[in-house]
């Protein structure tokens, strides 16, 4: 099963295919990494300290950020995870805390033993909002724990040069939304994707 953002997220491959090769007794999630450490992020640091306050947030500004926009995994592991995050992100005061809630829920237990912590490299899915994003990838690049993906011929590969199944926030990359916003806004029998207005 395969829970993402809907309005910045496309697939490139089927991400079925990703998770039967990744899941099994071991594993019953996937967490997609953005690259970067809480505390060298912005926007996400300040959003963990504010959702929880001090002593958590000194507990996991050193982890590696894990993007609650793209999860996957066996239908029941998901469902009771965004259950988890729901009822977690109530009464906090912010009103946006899904990416904290998640990235503590699934670095402690019982979550961190089952989930599959998929780096940039294994190709689940790319985090383009802090891995491209011209705007911030200047200063990140230095704070990057991999190297960034590459744009070729229409396809968004790993620093390896496969693939990623899914591609999430790729209108922050002004190039890459041009493409997809070409590919996807026609009107071709061949294409599933069509959108019509």
């Amino acid at each position: 099963m395969v829970t993402t953002d809907v309005k910045d997220v496309y697939f490139q491959t089927n991400p079925m295919k990703w998770l039967e090769s990744k899941l099994g007794q071991k594993y019953k999630l996937v967490a997609g990494s953005e690259g970067m450490k809480y505390k060298d992020e912005p926007w996400g640091n300040e959003n963990l300290l504010q959702t929880y306050g001090d002593y958590v947030y000194n507990k996991f500004k050193d982890n590696e950020i894990y993007n609650v926009g793209t999860i996957g995994g066996t239908s029941e592991y998901v469902k009771d995870l965004v259950f988890n995050i729901f009822t977690n992100a109530i009464g906090r005061p912010i009103p946006i805390v899904d990416q904290a809630v998640y990235n503590v829920l699934i670095q402690t237990q019982p979550y961190k033993d089952i989930i599959y912590f998929a780096k940039q490299l294994n190709g689940w899915a790319c985090q383009a909002g802090t891995t491209v994003d011209p705007s911030k990838i200047e200063q990140f690049r230095p704070l990057l724990l991999e190297a960034p993906p590459t744009f070729e011929n229409g396809i968004v590969k790993t620093s390896l040069g496969v693939p990623f199944s899914i591609v999430h926030q790729y209108d922050r990359v002004p190039e890459w939304r041009e493409f997809i916003m070409k590919k996807y806004n026609q009107e071709d029998p061949n294409n599933y994707f069509v959108y019509r207005t």
